[in-house]
Formats: C-alpha cells, sequence, structure tokens
C-alpha cells in the first residue's frame, strides 16, 4: 500500500514543479541557444510521429529547431558549394592540360597534311581532312552590348531582318484585370481563400 509523499518528499516535488513551470517560462520568454535545441532535438523515430503543440514554450522552441536545421541546411549548401568550386578548379586544370595533349597531336596530324599536300587520309583509327571553312556571320549581341544592338535594329527598322517582338505584359495584364475586372481570354486567375502558413525566426 503506497502512501502519500509527506514533509521533505512533498517539498521535494513542489520544487520540481515550479522548476518546470520556471523552465517553460524561460523556454516561452527568451531565445534558446544553440546547445540546448541540439541536446533535446526530437529523435528520429519523434519525427516519423504527428507533430504536437501544446503551448508558447513548444512554439519557442520548435521555432529553435527549425533555426537549427536552417542552419544545418546553410551548412550543407555552403560544403556542397566549396567541394563544387575545388572539384570546378580541379576539372579545369586537368581539362587544360588534356586539351593541350590533344591540341599537340592535332597540331602534329594538321602538319602531315600540309607537308604531303594531302587533303585525307583514312586509317583504321578514324580519318583527317581539310575542309572549307563555312562563311561566320558575326551579328551584335543584344545581352553583351544592348546599345550596340538596339542601334542596329533603328538603323534598318524598315528591313526584313528585323522582327517586332510580340510578348505579354503579365504586370499590365493583372493592372488592367484590377481596374476592370474583365479578365482576357486565355487567362485564368485563382482566387486563393486560404490562408498560407508563414514562420520568422528571429534568431
Amino acid at each position: 500500500m503506497s502512501s502519500e509523499p509527506v514533509g521533505v518528499e512533498k517539498k521535494l516535488i513542489r520544487l520540481q514543479q515550479e522548476e518546470k513551470i520556471l523552465e517553460r517560462k524561460r523556454i516561452i520568454n527568451t531565445p534558446i541557444d544553440n546547445g540546448y535545441i541540439e541536446d533535446n532535438l526530437p529523435s528520429e523515430d519523434e519525427y516519423a510521429e504527428e507533430p504536437h503543440i501544446s503551448d508558447e514554450a513548444d512554439v519557442n522552441k520548435t521555432l529553435g529547431y527549425i533555426a537549427y536545421w536552417e542552419r544545418k541546411r546553410e551548412g550543407v549548401r555552403r560544403t556542397t558549394e566549396a567541394e563544387q568550386k575545388r572539384l570546378g578548379s580541379w576539372m579545369a586544370r586537368s581539362i587544360n592540360k588534356i586539351d593541350q595533349k590533344i591540341a599537340f597531336h592535332s597540331a602534329a596530324l594538321q602538319g602531315y597534311l600540309t607537308r604531303t599536300k594531302q587533303r585525307k587520309v583514312d586509317v583504321p583509327n578514324g580519318k583527317i581532312y581539310k575542309r572549307k571553312q563555312p562563311t561566320e556571320y558575326i551579328f551584335p549581341n543584344g545581352k553583351e552590348n544592348p546599345t550596340e544592338y538596339m542601334d542596329f535594329c533603328n538603323r534598318n527598322k524598315d528591313e526584313p531582318f528585323i522582327i517586332t517582338e510580340r510578348r505579354v505584359d503579365r504586370n499590365e495584364v493583372k493592372k488592367y484585370i484590377k481596374s476592370t475586372g474583365h479578365i482576357p481570354d486565355g487567362v485564368d486567375v485563382e482566387f486563393h481563400d486560404r490562408e498560407k502558413f508563414h514562420y520568422k525566426l528571429d534568431i
């Protein structure tokens, strides 16, 4: 038969309860440090269960979890970018060395055709030949030099090779619909009544 707690036991139980209450208040009212979050992360089994929030302390703690995982995600992204940069540099150096060797052998083959005055040589491993280069046309580039590109278009605006582009200005379409209430044929407008959940971290 169990007995009710008395004396010192009651005091200990009360102190434990008060400590839990103070801890909940601390969690609600202060940003939670990363060490606390890392030590109290849910287990993999808990992540497989239905999430549950009981009070504002849980809200604050859960935002701490999200902040922790966002920092982890950023760490993975930075590590990946650094590794990709390192691999990219290694790839560029390696390919450059290989291209130099290919250019060395190509120059030797080209020299052979020139010395022997042949236009084509066919062997079991392949063939080498000379072919007249096609005419190359160099046009103004709108991305690299937009001013030169527009000047070219304006100078030749009446020529058939200048095409007037037609495109939809989406912002103007939105303004038109809002001001007139008319939705042009071919445009679908979806009105959402549901609110979308967002979170903002202050830690």
